[in-house]
């Protein structure tokens, strides 16, 4: 099964590459540019006398390029998956690849689920990779420009990796969580396209936009956007699902104790708000959001029987 499953796998990936190289390196070429030019610091005004302060941590610039530029790239990523999955429903139909895989002993299953976990998961992971392995040219950028290229190289690399692995394993794990969380509205959008065409999403929203209004307005029930807005607030939580509480707040906010210091608390700081993300999934939400994404699923396994 697994010697099937990887060329659907790899079939996304040559179809897509070009798309996602730029999707992946876009962000780094543009923030490098940034970064080149651009004066990093921050100016302030003494007595009508403009002064350029440095940042005085060049530990926690290094810190801020590697997951600002891994969170950068994986939300470009995530946008476009979720922007392009309703129409991967009619692809195959569409190129008229579909003749091809069904001559194959693959089945409908397992090429659907290929193409959601490679646009849904296995990208956006890729683009944190990605974006983080970038993260570490761009703070090679800020931190010369700030203190000298000596300065990079005399980084806690240690601490820094630790602390910055631990954040971005707790986004990818996140980034799992969210799909999850997100899979009924998004395999909604997909079936909807792959049995209405071009007009499946389009009555989808109307649908659920009109309904959310008619019910509020004449019966004063919000259930629908409730909904929607519940799943929306449990998918961001996912990625990230601290209650910015104080201890949170000086955490992320509050770098004047040094960066050695919050390098030092990032792992335990990930795995506590690892811990509030996966609490959540034991909900009746989060079963209801499973058995209706497998509705969903079924509806498109059964187009492409139907239309086989």
């Amino acid at each position: 099964m697994f010697q099937r499953f990887t060329p659907l796998l790899q079939r996304e990936w040559m179809q897509h590459q070009r798309g996602w190289l730029v999707l992946l390196l876009a962000p780094l070429v543009l923030i490098l540019l940034a970064s080149t030019f651009a004066p990093i610091g921050m100016q302030v005004e003494i007595d009508g006398d403009t002064v350029v302060q440095r940042t005085p941590v060049a530990g926690v610039q290094a810190l801020v390029s590697v997951l600002g530029m891994a969170v950068l790239t994986l939300m470009l990523a995530l946008l476009s998956s979720w922007f392009q999955a309703p129409g991967l429903a009619r692809r195959d139909r569409q190129d008229r690849s579909i003749e091809f895989w069904l001559s194959l002993p693959i089945g409908h299953v397992q090429s659907l689920s290929a193409t959601l976990l490679m646009h849904l998961l296995l990208l956006p992971w890729l683009a944190l990779v990605a974006g983080a392995i970038g993260g570490v040219l761009v703070s090679l950028v800020v931190v010369a420009k700030s203190w000298g290229i000596s300065a990079w190289f005399g980084l806690p690399w240690v601490g820094l990796l630790l602390g910055s692995g631990a954040l971005l394993l707790r986004l990818a794990v996140g980034v799992l969580l969210a799909v999850l969380w997100l899979s009924p509205l998004i395999l909604l959008l997909m079936a909807a396209s792959a049995w209405l065409k071009r007009w499946g999403v389009p009555l989808v929203v109307g649908t659920l936009a009109a309904g959310g209004v008619v019910l509020q307005q004449l019966y004063d029930n919000r259930v629908i956007g409730d909904l929607l807005l519940g799943l929306l607030d449990n998918a961001s939580r996912a990625l990230i699902a601290a209650d910015r509480s104080d201890q949170d707040k000086k955490l992320l906010v509050g770098m004047d104790s040094g960066a050695v210091d919050v390098l030092g608390r990032l792992p335990a700081w990930a795995m506590r708000d690892l811990a509030d993300a996966l609490h959540a999934l034991l909900s009746p939400h989060f079963a209801a959001a499973l058995v209706g994404a497998a509705l969903c699923f079924g509806l498109l396994v059964l187009r492409r029987q139907r239309g086989s």
